[in-house]
């Protein structure tokens, strides 16, 4: 995949608690807002004529719409966005400023899915949101990428830090032209003797999963339970006879033990090779599998 991040256009999507004026309790600070300011300074100074866009959201229901315009923006324009998620973080739940209202992983997968298919697998994401890093639990690879790579926290951040964070990185992409640099600085300032906010892509997020897969197909108990929950719903759907079963058992195996054909499958569809056959190149990977476990025979 190529070191490079490419885009045109960045979009901050602002989802914070506004101030309740009728309990007087404080809203959020509007780092959102802020990280903007920061920008329409920083990027006529640098020489670059990018556009930088600031969309404040209220709900789960408005977050969606909205990505739905960024995405309509793009197909218009065919200008790469970089999105950034202004918001609250948990590892386990998701993002939002409420449970109540917010969204799961899951769900945030899905919603983001739409606009980097639109992008051909080229959305960069920055989740500045507690535990933001965690977004790469949305990531699985039977489904299709949600994003090319994924900037954020892996821990409680403070809306000091993160206005700090987010000035730091986009002085090192405008000004140093260097994405290394800038994650670099970014952490350096929030941070210097630790490394808060990490990135990852989805090719490294795709290899790690199926890493992970490739040692559970070792396991004779692993692949057994696969089969056997294979025949179960086999017999939800309509009764099978035991030479029907038997069968079945024998193909999927079989089947789950084709490493490579089902890696290949697994690639084309997430890296959206079949929508955009120039990925093939982009998103070269071969499977490297544990060693073989024999395959059934037929009765």
């Amino acid at each position: 995949m190529e070191d490079r991040l490419s885009f045109s256009k960045i979009h901050i999507i602002e989802w914070l608690k506004p101030a309740n004026r009728q309990t007087g309790e404080d809203g959020d600070r509007r780092t959102g807002e802020e990280t903007y300011r920061e920008l329409k300074t920083l990027i006529p100074a640098s020489g670059s004529r990018m556009d930088v866009i600031l969309h404040r959201v209220s709900s789960r229901a408005t977050f969606i719409k909205r990505l739905g315009r960024i995405e309509e923006d793009f197909r218009a324009s065919r200008r790469v966005p970089l999105l950034q998620i202004e918001t609250h973080g948990d590892d386990d739940n998701g993002i939002g400023p409420s449970e109540e209202d917010g969204l799961t992983w899951p769900e945030l997968m899905e919603a983001l899915t739409p606009l980097n298919i639109a992008t051909g697998v080229r959305l960069p994401v920055v989740l500045a949101a507690c535990h933001g890093i965690w977004g790469i639990k949305m990531a699985q690879p039977m489904e299709r990428s949600p994003f090319l790579a994924l900037l954020g926290p892996n821990r409680k951040v403070y809306p000091g830090e993160v206005v700090r964070g987010m000035r730091a990185f986009y002085r090192g992409i405008f000004e140093h032209k260097d994405g290394s640099r800038a994650v670099q600085m970014l952490n350096n300032i929030v941070d210097p003797d630790k490394t808060t906010f990490g990135i990852f892509n989805c090719e490294q997020l795709f290899r790690d999963v199926w890493e992970g897969y490739f040692a559970d197909a070792m396991d004779e108990k692993w692949i057994a339970a696969r089969v056997e929950h294979a025949a179960e719903s086999a017999k939800a759907k309509r009764p099978r006879s035991d030479s029907e079963l038997a069968d079945l058992r024998v193909y999927m195996r079989n089947y789950i033990l084709d490493h490579p054909a089902r890696f290949e499958e697994s690639r084309r569809h997430f890296f959206m090779i079949d929508l955009y056959p120039e990925n093939a190149a982009r998103f070269n990977l071969v499977a490297t599998p544990a060693p073989a476990v024999a395959p059934a025979s037929g009765a």
